[in-house]
């Protein structure tokens, strides 16, 4: 538990596999009530399974976050989210900058960006009130790189430091904290489907610590921003890349490699 006699519980958005799976299972390991939200059914009711299967309490909310009506399904299946982890993202086709659409950019801040300011209109006066409350938002490196054929991708993730800073600023004095992690390469099955051998090679050698993530690893970091003992953290953007960009130069220099 996370302090208190109270259950806690927490929504996450983008919860059936890779980083959200992992964020469910840790804050369900700890005693958090959790609900797991995404739009696939069958990956979604495993994800449940297997956090019941380890003891925890996990339920499944079958939910688009671009759909409308999005405000009257979560007044009636998650009336009350004390910790708010929105992880759900989507992508445009890969394609240079000037072929992309609106339509298409619209398509991505709808779930990255839209999505989260929706949930917090629903969870956020709740956390108010009663005085406690953690939101957190899962981003990407890529806000501050880059990325080549991905540009409505690294835009909306760019977008979300400045509503998580606002909420942080606005929801300070009222107990509720709002924070970013921006993830680099994570070992999920995304990641695996989506990038070449070639590919993942380079990017491991660019970080200090030579090697891609762990979604145990992120799910930590989310945890520890989502407990009492983060209660004095709030507006951080924090990346979480094995010291992405600082990789190269100093291993070209160093005796042993």
């Amino acid at each position: 538990m996370t302090g208190g006699a109270t259950q806690r519980i927490a929504l996450v958005t983008g919860a059936s596999r890779g980083i959200g799976r992992g964020i469910a299972r840790a804050l369900a390991a700890r005693g958090d009530q959790v609900i797991l939200l995404a739009r696939s059914g069958p990956l979604l009711e495993r994800a449940v399974a297997g956090i019941a299967a380890d003891g925890g309490e996990a339920r499944a909310l079958t939910l688009d976050l671009a759909a409308p009506g999005l405000p009257e399904r979560l007044a009636e299946a998650a009336p009350r989210v004390d910790i708010l982890i929105h992880n759900a993202t989507a992508f445009a086709p890969f394609q240079r900058t000037p072929r992309l659409t609106d339509a298409e950019l619209d398509s991505v801040l709808d779930i990255s960006l839209r999505a989260l300011l929706r949930l917090v209109r629903h969870a956020l006066p709740g956390m108010e009130q009663r005085g406690w409350g953690r939101i957190v938002a899962v981003g990407s490196l890529a806000a501050t790189t880059g990325g080549h054929g991905q540009a409505a991708y690294a835009a909306a993730k760019a977008s979300l430091g400045g509503l998580i800073r606002s909420i942080a600023a606005e929801s300070g004095l009222r107990g509720v904290t709002a924070n970013l992690i921006e993830p680099g390469l994570i070992e999920t099955e995304r990641t695996e489907a989506a990038l070449t051998d070639e590919i993942r090679a380079r990017i491991v050698a660019d970080a200090a610590l030579g090697r891609p993530g762990t979604v145990a690893e992120v799910a930590d970091v989310v945890s520890f921003l989502a407990s009492d003992a983060a209660s004095y953290v709030t507006g951080v953007r924090l990346e979480v890349s094995g010291g992405a960009g600082l990789g190269v130069f100093p291993r070209r220099l160093d005796p042993r490699s």
